[in-house]
């Protein structure tokens, strides 16, 4: 089963690793790749659970662009992504919103307690670990890129 996981994460001709920019282990890779599907299923019972956890602060309008992100990213993880944002307009666009380092905090801090009331006994611990792991590693490429003008 690892061996063929190792395959489809790296089988692809000219694939750079690409979840080694990232930061994240190939074990929080797989789990992203095997469960994003999952994930995508259940965006809109996600998101809306998130706006309201995070609709304590002013950026809440911004939750769907920081699912956006997320779903947008978390294919690079398999090597499969082509044509991924420019983290620095990613950026950008978010303090365009007035999503803050506060409204990521909030919605990281929030994820995996929504994940695991929305999705139920399918969250399982390493499903929401790996899904922290990879939006934590999101976040610090987005925030540390250069805005674009």
């Amino acid at each position: 089963m690892a061996s063929r996981m190792h395959h489809y994460l790296y089988s692809t001709p000219d694939t750079f690793p690409q979840h080694r920019n990232l930061g994240v282990s190939d074990k929080t890779a797989g789990v992203v790749a095997q469960s994003l599907s999952l994930l995508k299923d259940h965006r809109q019972g996600i998101s809306s659970a998130m706006k309201r956890y995070v609709g304590r602060s002013d950026s809440a309008d911004g939750v769907p662009m920081i699912f956006d992100m997320l779903f947008d990213y978390a294919p690079s993880l398999s090597g499969y992504a082509n044509n991924l944002p420019d983290p620095g307009e990613i950026q950008r666009r978010h303090m365009a919103l007035g999503i803050t380092s506060q409204t990521y905090s909030l919605f990281g801090d929030g994820l995996g307690a929504i994940l695991r009331d929305v999705l139920g006994a399918q969250a399982t611990p390493a499903l929401i670990s790996a899904w922290g792991d990879t939006y934590w590693a999101i976040v610090r490429l987005i925030t540390q890129s250069s805005p674009q003008q």
